[in-house]
């Protein structure tokens, strides 16, 4: 899974539009990806994985200090709410979530801090799925 930053459109090193002064600066690096593995379809626990964004990933450059909402932007394979990873050439889904880490320290003037992002897919998602290739692109929004 792929998870790409979206950054308002007066953010990342453009000028703070008056009536916005909490806007932060978004750095991502390209393809930051969150990948879950193999998926043992008799596995009885909840598959998680996590990922951070601490090579060259951060959210700052806020003022003043701020707390980070994360949430999703937007999905290739979403059904509504449901977040789902796609078979690469077929079309089976397995759904997922992401969990974001909220314990994470507010970005401030010249503070910039990593962003975490977890992914969980429970057995009963994958267990019936058949051999494959699953992925999906996200959005990630940044919000105050």
């Amino acid at each position: 899974m792929a998870l790409a930053l979206h950054a308002p459109a007066h953010a990342a090193g453009r000028p703070r539009a008056a009536g916005h002064p909490h806007v932060c600066e978004f750095q991502a690096p390209a393809g930051f990806r969150l990948g879950f593995g193999g998926l043992m379809p008799n596995a009885a626990d909840v598959v998680r994985r996590s990922a951070t964004a601490s090579a060259g990933g951060a959210v700052g450059g806020c003022l003043p200090y701020t707390t980070m909402q994360f949430s999703v932007h937007r999905s290739d394979h979403a059904m509504g709410a449901q977040l789902r990873l796609r078979q690469e050439g077929g079309a089976e889904y397995i759904a997922y979530k992401l969990i974001f880490d909220r314990t994470m320290p507010s970005p401030g003037p010249a503070r910039y801090v990593p962003f975490a992002v977890a992914g969980e897919i429970v057995p009963e998602a994958f267990r019936d799925a058949p051999v494959g290739s699953y992925r999906d692109t996200v959005v990630l929004q940044v919000t105050q």
